[in-house]
């Protein structure tokens, strides 16, 4: 059964964007790496609401997350230490693959009485029991990718169009869907064929800061920060945003489509003087 953060309650949960403590607040921050064959993950608990942080310190609730991958259906329940806002927490890389959640929660170890001093006045200050194993606060997910770090130039495919008629010669068309595996770039038979020619020539840098670059521009456009239930774990669309926080490319608000593509690409728009001057060479 998948974990749903949303069901209804009878009391006040601390969380975003709610009013149930008009003037609490809850977040948190993330941390990962691969060490050696494990994912490390350090998730800290921001909470300011005292009410909350006092049944953390007393033992009564303890800081969790709840980690699942959808491609392995793998999930786990990470803890803190008792009293602490910290999870630091190793998972076994071979558990996970592609798309990771991250749902962090503070959650009843012991049936408890919550206080309702600071929350809202429908709760009219009066204590509410709350059941051992109940979330008490809970803050927005996390979603990050792993194992999916390579190339950027896995993210392509370069087909031939099949349609006639349909491309004139020196013309690439790009199907860009987010829920495919590729950016699929095609071409009609004889601009694939030189296409190819001129790449495996040596002349990658050439592709890149054309054809390459430009198809990936245009799926930035389509792309969105977080992921989709739709997309496949291995897609180019996860692909691409675990490549842009490996390079900490700061996108979308950072940065432009175009100027992410071309940090992801390496900067092939940099060789554009050597290929000129091997261009004006070859025409003396």
């Amino acid at each position: 059964m998948r974990y749903n953060p949303n069901a209804y309650v009878d009391y006040p949960i601390l969380r975003p964007n709610s009013s149930d403590y008009p003037n609490g607040d809850i977040t948190t921050s993330l941390e990962w790496a691969r060490e050696n064959s494990n994912l490390r993950t350090r998730l800290e608990f921001n909470i300011a609401e005292p009410g909350i942080l006092k049944q953390i310190k007393k033992g009564d609730a303890t800081c969790f997350a709840f980690l699942y991958c959808s491609t392995t259906c793998y999930s786990e329940m990470l803890r803190a230490d008792s009293g602490s806002t910290v999870i630091s927490a190793l998972t076994l890389l071979s558990n996970l693959k592609g798309r990771v959640e991250l749902h962090p929660s503070v959650v009843a170890i012991d049936d408890l009485v919550l206080r309702t001093d600071t929350a809202h006045s429908e709760y009219k200050s009066q204590p509410i029991p709350v059941q051992v194993r109940k979330q008490i606060a809970m803050d927005e997910p996390w979603h990050f990718s792993v194992g999916l770090v390579g190339k950027i130039e896995s993210v392509f495919r370069l087909e031939q169009s099949e349609a006639q008629n349909t491309l004139e010669d020196g013309e690439f068309d790009f199907q860009i869907d987010p829920g495919s595996r590729y950016i699929v770039i095609r071409s009609n038979p004889k601009t694939f064929r030189e296409f190819k020619r001129v790449r495996d020539r040596g002349q990658k840098s050439l592709t890149a800061a054309s054809v390459y670059l430009s198809a990936l521009t245009a799926a930035l456009g389509e792309l969105e920060p977080e992921p989709d239930d739709s997309e496949p774990a291995e897609g180019w669309a996860n692909t691409v945003r675990a490549l842009l926080q490996k390079h900490k490319i700061l996108w979308p608000d950072g940065c432009s489509d175009g100027l992410a593509a071309q940090r992801l690409m390496r900067t092939p728009l940099a060789a554009l003087p050597d290929l000129s001057e091997q261009m004006l060479k070859g025409d003396g």
